[in-house]
C-alpha cells in the first residue's frame, strides 16, 4: 500500500459529551487537549468491550464472537457509532471493539486514533477494495488482542 492510502489525520467529535478525539500520524492521540492511551488491561473481565453489527449482515455473523466473549467473562456494549466506540478504545474507556463489517468512512479515523494511542488492530486494509467495500474491524488494548483475535476462528 502506498503512503497516499494511509490515514494521516483523525477527528471524531462527541457533541453530547463535548469531546473531541483527534490524532495525526506519528504525533499521538488526544481527547480535547489531553494525550490519551488505550487501557492497559490484561483480562477481558476488567473492562467493557464495544461491538457493532450492520443490518446488512445477519446476526449469525456476530453471535459466535459474542458467545466466546461472554464465556471468557467479558462484557459488551453497543452504542450505534463505530467511530465513537473506536475513539473510546483509544481513550481507554473501552478495552476493544469488534464489528464483522465496517465501511472505511466509519472506521479509518478511529483506527488511526487507536494506533496513535498504543492499541492494536487487524489489518483492515488487507483487501485491495477496502476503501469501497470495507472489511471487519477488531481493535483493542495490546493485552487482550490475541485472545480476541482467537474468537474469530
Amino acid at each position: 500500500m502506498d503512503e497516499q492510502q494511509n490515514t494521516q489525520i483523525a477527528v471524531v467529535y462527541d457533541p453530547v459529551q463535548e469531546e473531541l478525539f483527534h490524532a495525526m500520524a506519528g504525533h499521538g492521540a488526544y481527547l480535547n487537549q489531553s494525550p490519551i492511551q488505550v487501557n492497559a488491561v490484561q483480562s477481558l473481565n476488567k473492562g467493557l468491550f464495544g461491538v457493532g453489527i450492520s443490518t446488512r449482515l445477519s446476526p449469525e455473523y456476530i453471535i459466535p464472537f459474542l458467545d466466546k466473549l461472554l464465556h471468557a467473562k467479558g462484557m459488551f456494549i453497543r452504542n450505534g457509532s463505530a467511530a465513537l466506540m473506536l475513539a473510546y478504545v483509544a481513550a481507554g474507556k473501552l478495552i476493544g471493539y469488534y464489528e464483522p463489517h465496517l465501511n472505511s468512512w466509519d472506521c479509518l479515523a478511529g483506527l488511526l486514533l487507536i494506533q496513535e494511542a498504543g492499541g492494536v488492530m487487524n489489518n483492515y486494509k488487507e483487501k485491495d477494495d477496502f476503501l469501497l467495500k470495507g472489511n471487519y474491524v477488531l481493535a483493542s488494548s495490546p493485552g487482550v488482542y490475541q485472545q480476541l483475535a482467537s474468537f474469530r476462528d
